[in-house]
Formats: C-alpha cells, structure tokens, sequence
C-alpha cells in the first residue's frame, strides 16, 4: 500500500508540473519543442536534482521512463489544447493563471513529500534537515528551473508564501513520521498542508516582509 501511495504521488506530480510547465510556455508563446521542454525539465527537473544530491545515480527519470513519456504526453495535450484555442485564448488568462497556481501547488505538495521518501528510502530517515531539505528541493527545483528556462524570475523569490509551504508541510509530514504515524496518512497531511498553504497564500495574498 505504502509503494502505491509513492507511485500515486509520483505520477500525480509528474502531472501536474508538467502542466505548469507547458503553460507557461503557452504564456511565452513558444513553440511546441519550447512548451514541451518547459514540460518535462518542470517535471523532472527537481527530482533529478535530488538524486544527484543523495547520490541516486543515474537520476530516476533515466532508470524509468515512465515519468519522462508521461510528462511528454501531457505537455502535447497541453499544448493541443491551447492551440485549438488560441482565438478566444485571451478569453481564459485568469483561468489559465488560476490552473498554473493549482498546478503549481499540487506538484509542490507531491513532489516534496515524494522527495523526503527518497531519502528515507535511501536511508536517511534519522538525518531529518537532510530529509526535509531534499524534500523542498525537489518541490522546487524544477519549478526554478522552469522560470529561469523562460527568463523569468523564479517563483520561490517572490511569490506569496512557496518555499515556505514546502518547508512546513515537510515539517509536519516527518513529525507525524517520527511519532509513529502510517505513512500514507502521514503523506496525505503533509501534501494537503501544502497545497492548502500554497492555495490560500495566492489566494489571500501572503507575502514575507519586503524592502519597498
């Protein structure tokens, strides 16, 4: 049960960054080779950081291909789909910034969680900064990536809370670990504590202090 539960996360990250990934190319108006790579290096991007970190080599998106067609595939549909609708696609930008901020948090949530499995699986549950600190890389590497592929400045440095609801769902789901918790209800608190933090900061429009 516990392995589904990964793999489900897995896939459901692969997914969801992908899209965001692919919108934002749609955003910049790249062609489909630019979409689809924004796609797949969201999609990939901040695992394949952490296997180099924790010494996972070859990077997981090598050994199994799954990921890599499975964000392929959703980075053409996305594509696809914007192009059918590219008369009336400035009709959809509040949509489409709302999908890319769902998106995004979704496959933060999947993806730090996911990433802390792999370093416990490696061995390192008693280490917990290196847990939690490989867990939100892998949340937003390929996030950073991404933003900085299309020449924007990287989410992480600027929006309403990001990196933070990596951290602190992290937190949570590796204190639950710790305290005797199961791991799939462990994995369910900590990406939807995510999701959730990432969702109401866009939302309500949190923000850390600023210099103006």
């Amino acid at each position: 049960m516990e392995q589904i539960v990964m793999e489900i996360l897995e896939i459901v990250g692969t997914i969801a960054f992908a899209i965001s990934g692919a919108l934002v190319g749609v955003k910049k108006k790249h062609d489909l080779f630019g979409v689809m790579v924004l796609g797949i290096v969201t999609a990939l991007g901040g695992g394949t950081i952490r296997d180099v970190l924790i010494g996972n080599i070859p990077p997981m998106m090598f050994r199994n291909y799954r990921y890599a067609v499975i964000a392929a595939v959703v980075s053409l549909l996305t594509f696809i789909i914007a192009y059918n609708l590219r008369k009336d696609l400035g009709k959809y930008t509040a949509f489409l910034n709302s999908l890319l901020n769902v998106m995004d948090a979704l496959g933060l949530g999947a993806f730090t969680i996911g990433g802390m499995n792999a370093a416990i699986r490696l061995g390192y549950r008693e280490n917990a900064f290196l847990v939690i600190f490989v867990g939100v890389l892998t949340g937003i590497g390929g996030g950073m990536l991404r933003d900085v592929l299309a020449d924007d400045v990287p989410f992480v440095l600027y929006k309403q809370i990001y990196a933070l609801a990596s951290v602190f769902g992290g937190i949570l789901y590796y204190v639950l670990l710790q305290n005797g918790a199961g791991y799939t209800l462990a994995m369910g608190v900590g990406v939807c504590s995510i999701l959730l933090t990432r969702l109401l900061a866009a939302w309500l429009r949190w923000d850390l202090p600023r210099i103006p």
